[in-house]
């Protein structure tokens, strides 16, 4: 997904409430270890026909710790930088013909980065 700009930055607690954006977090904590990203975990919020892409991505000792005492009551530091975090895309709306080739360009994307790398397709040169 492309990056966007400061002036069509989208805040996703504007549009989804908080209750629902913590057990999106939560439902992606149980995820990590399925993942085929190494502590990452990607989901999908829906809104009607809006789609948002999340990506959590927390280290190693932050998940240990979570697993371990249950409960993290502020987000945690290890070497001075935040040991998780959930990204988000701006919202598409899959009933806009533009919209859906970016998700279906994501989509694939993601397919192929999921492929064990003996599996994943060579690069054609022309």
């Amino acid at each position: 997904m492309k990056e966007t700009g400061k002036q069509n930055s989208f805040d996703i607690s504007a549009a989804v409430s908080n209750r629902v954006l913590g057990q999106h977090a939560g439902e992606l904590l149980l995820e990590v270890g399925n993942s085929v990203f190494r502590n990452v975990t990607l989901g999908i919020i829906c809104i009607q026909t809006m789609i948002i892409f999340t990506y959590l991505e927390i280290s190693p000792k932050h998940l240990a710790l979570i697993e371990e005492k249950g409960e993290i009551d502020c987000r945690l530091e290890i070497n001075e930088k935040r040991s998780g975090i959930i990204h988000y895309t701006k919202p598409y709306d899959f009933m806009e013909e533009k919209d859906r080739c970016e998700i279906l360009e994501f989509l694939f994307w993601i397919g192929l980065h999921s492929l064990p790398v003996d599996y994943r397709p060579k690069p054609v040169r022309v």
